[in-house]
């Protein structure tokens, strides 16, 4: 706002100078061109990935909703990845929780949300207050803020029964598949720990081999529990 002209309201600002400023904002299809939502989006992000350089401004808000969600949120982390090497300057807006997680190592990333609250008129004035405050911190992995949402439009109670019974049972199942995967490598490697120690003792106690074969023998034992661990880490 600030290298337009605009008015910044505050006492004191520390701006960085932009090359240029890139955008992925809409969500359209382009029926001239014969593209889908998330085809168009794809073609605005790969034509922001190729000219971007680290003095590039760049927004991005919801990229990946045209597709499914794990398809989206994996293309999402991609191209957020590829901007983090160029260095730009991005503000990337998403509904993807899980992207708080798979780009906590990186770093340059800062997680802020943008406190609403919903609210509703009438039948037909409805939706999402905004208060124009920026915090620190990452969303609630639980909220299904768009059920709320639904709520105020005034769908039947038993759609929206529905949608949440819908929406908490594949909550936790998911949560049940990583604790199960969790606990199966835990077991695993468990097992594997227990038949390094038996093999070490019977090397020690019982081993009629020479030297060198032991010594051979114990190192692709080695290296096989070394690649069970570090599958299950």
């Amino acid at each position: 706002m600030a290298m337009c002209g605009c008015f910044v309201p505050a006492e004191y600002g520390s701006f960085r100078l932009h090359d240029a400023l890139l955008t992925r904002l809409s969500n359209d299809d382009d029926i001239e061109k014969s593209l889908s939502t998330f085809a168009n989006e794809m073609a605005s992000c790969a034509m922001i990935v190729g000219i971007a350089t680290e003095n590039s401004l760049i927004l991005i808000d919801e990229v990946g909703r045209g597709t499914s969600p794990r398809e989206g949120v994996g293309i999402s982390h991609a191209i957020a990845e590829e901007l983090i090497k160029l260095k730009s300057y991005v503000f990337f807006a998403t509904h993807f929780s899980e992207l708080t997680t798979t780009l906590s190592r990186q770093p340059s990333v800062v997680n802020f949300i943008l406190p609403f609250r919903r609210s509703r008129q009438s039948t037909s004035n409805f939706g999402m207050t905004f208060q124009y405050r920026v915090v620190d911190g990452a969303p609630e992995q639980t909220s299904h803020y768009g059920l709320d949402l639904a709520r105020l439009a005034d769908l039947p109670n038993d759609v929206l029964a529905e949608g949440r019974r819908v929406a908490e049972a594949l909550s936790e199942m998911e949560e049940r598949q990583e604790q199960d995967s969790r606990s199966n490598k835990v077991s695993i490697r468990r097992k594997a720990l227990l038949r390094l120690r038996t093999q070490l003792t019977q090397a020690l106690d019982h081993s009629s081999l020479p030297d060198e074969e032991l010594a051979a023998h114990l190192a692709r034992f080695q290296k096989e529990i070394m690649q069970v661990l570090r599958d299950t880490m």
